[in-house]
């Protein structure tokens, strides 16, 4: 059995860590962590991943979702922010 990550999830594991130091981590240092996220925040930030397909990763593609793999899908969020 082969474990060695495909150039694709090598690359959108890139693609999660950019977009977290960019994006994400600004926005939730702007927001504060004392308290629960607002609606309006985490629709913001729900916004700001749906161009990159982070929303319906496991979501079949015939159901419009991207179709991705449990371990792809779990590279993605090990990338993302820990208070998120």
């Amino acid at each position: 059995m082969n474990f060695d990550f495909t150039g694709e999830q090598i690359m959108l594991k890139q693609t999660v860590k950019k977009l977290s130091k960019e994006v994400l981590e600004p926005a939730i240092a702007r927001e504060g962590q004392d308290k629960p996220y607002s609606k309006d925040f985490m629709i913001n930030i729900l916004k700001e991943l749906k161009p990159y397909g982070f929303l319906g990763t496991t979501i079949p593609k015939e159901l419009g979702g991207d179709g991705l793999d449990v371990m792809t899908y779990g590279l993605i969020y090990e990338e993302l922010p820990v208070e998120f």
